[in-house]
């Protein structure tokens, strides 16, 4: 038997959403009433969940709610509370765009609403459930829990999800930081941030169970959220933690067979020239010399070419799907761009490439959500942009005939040249032929010189050849003679 009064409203778990909709008279917000709306006291004949109206008869509507009409008001305000409380709610990129995302399980499918506010997304939310119906509604899988900061004591875990809420991470990296927040610092997170100690934080970064690259990312992390909260003045001193050991394979690997993945790149370069059947990957491959981003150089526009100057703008770059982002790499509210002078052969061989295109394709390049502009962008595929998958599978198939026809041997895990690996090889060339470390920081595009510097890999060859250098070099030969002249004419005066 139905009761005479929707109290199953007060289980409701928005607090706000249960007032408005237990309020006995006309409501603002997400619930709103006709123009006809009832007097102070009365129950209301017209509800508003999103955009969808609901008339409640005026034959049902007495003392209280009754039959079918109270009926069909209880399930929906059972449904709306419950599914509104259970959804799960995070940013993410959706048609190219940075939005807010609400995720909840009803008619055993997974359902998804997209809107650029919280307002918005609440609203498509509401309106969505009313319209698949009431049953099957679960709880998803919630993301961390986001309360308010207690401003004169926050807890640890309060300050991680503030720094969430501020750092504009991306939906990769912000589920990889809840991933490892969970995994590392569940235990400690309730702590007030004030009493957090040294010795408490580094018995979790330095524990010698946990793998090399799962503590590094740790005490990364830790060192993040505890930076936060010193701007913030949450805390007055920043423990100064011991960092964890780690070794980078990569870099390992890159300064053991640098001088090997030199003398290959050349030899690709070369092949893929002379090469008919990956001649249309060269004007690619020549750019990556230039230690340009693989992202980078496939968003390359005309409009970024300069005639006059013959330099090339790096201001965009391609995203994993497949749109081009205003900036190049790094936060997404950076946007930074660098220009990059096109020595004679660079140039005239992109200029001959943009020829050779039947019909340049126009793109869309995205800033903020939005369209800024529109440009022809010159590396293409299937009239679109040429993408990552594309081009990680050709440059996979030019090594393995590189290998096999040139050195008759097979490409493998050893051998194999990643493309980021290129600049590697253009700092490390840089970096032999004198380039100052700030000059070759602003041709990479790096954020820091310490970044440069690890890009940096001096081979035996280049050791060898800068001593040989310096030995040849003619003012040492000018000192040297200086020096046995003198000596000789001090030894002669003393005979």
């Amino acid at each position: 038997m139905l009761p005479q009064q929707p109290v199953l409203a007060e289980q409701c778990h928005d607090k706000g959403l249960r007032r408005r909709l237990l309020r006995p008279y006309p409501c603002r917000s997400s619930v709103a009433c006709s123009d006809s709306s009832p007097q102070r006291g009365e129950p209301e004949k017209h509800l508003l969940f999103g955009d969808v109206e609901f008339e409640l008869h005026h034959s049902s509507i007495s003392n209280g709610f009754h039959g079918v009409a109270y009926m069909k008001w209880w399930l929906l305000l059972v449904a709306t509370c419950y599914a509104h409380s259970m959804a799960s709610t995070f940013k993410t990129v959706h048609n190219g765009h940075e939005q807010y995302c609400m995720k909840w399980k009803q008619d055993g499918k997974w359902r998804y609403v997209y809107a650029y506010t919280r307002a918005d997304l609440n609203n498509k939310h509401l309106k969505r459930v009313a319209e698949i119906g009431v049953d099957g509604i679960i709880k998803p899988a919630r993301r961390v829990n986001k309360p308010r900061v207690n401003k004169n004591n926050p807890s640890l875990k309060m300050v991680f999800n503030e720094y969430l809420e501020q750092a504009n991470l991306g939906e990769k990296t912000y589920t990889q930081r809840v991933h490892e927040w969970n995994n590392g610092f569940k235990t400690i997170e309730k702590l007030p941030v004030k009493t957090v100690s040294r010795e408490t934080i580094e018995r979790i970064i330095l524990d010698k169970t946990l793998p090399q690259s799962t503590a590094f990312h740790y005490s990364s992390l830790i060192n993040a959220v505890l930076n936060y909260a010193l701007k913030r003045d949450y805390i007055k001193v920043k423990p100064a933690l011991l960092k964890p050991h780690y070794e980078n394979k990569t870099e390992i690997k890159n300064n053991i067979n640098i001088e090997q993945y030199v003398n290959d790149f050349r030899g690709i370069l070369r092949y893929v020239e002379k090469n008919e059947k990956y001649q249309h990957m060269y004007p690619i491959i020549k750019l990556m010399t230039l230690g340009l981003r693989i992202g980078e150089i496939l968003a390359i526009t005309r409009e970024q070419i300069s005639d006059a100057n013959m330099t090339l703008t790096i201001n965009k770059t391609l995203v994993n799907n497949n749109t081009l982002k205003a900036g190049t790499k790094g936060r997404a509210d950076t946007y930074k761009t660098r220009t990059i002078p096109l020595p004679l052969d660079y140039y005239t061989l992109l200029i001959n490439h943009i020829q050779t295109l039947d019909n340049t394709v126009l793109t869309p390049v995205w800033r903020d959500g939005t369209i800024i502009n529109n440009e022809h962008v010159i590396f293409i595929k299937n009239k679109h942009v040429m993408t990552y998958s594309y081009f990680n599978w050709i440059w996979h198939r030019i090594q393995r005939d590189y290998f096999n026809e040139i050195w008759n041997t097979k490409l493998t895990d050893d051998n194999y040249l990643k493309p980021h690996t290129t600049r590697h090889i253009t700092a490390s060339l840089m970096a032999y032929d004198g380039i100052p470390l700030s000059m070759a920081q602003t041709i990479l595009g790096h954020m820091s010189a310490q970044m440069t510097q690890h890009y940096t890999h001096i081979t035996a060859t280049m050791k060898r050849e800068t001593i040989e250098r310096f030995t040849r070099d003619t003012a040492v030969q000018t000192m040297n003679n200086i020096v046995d002249e003198t000596m000789k004419i001090d030894n002669e005066n003393k005979k």
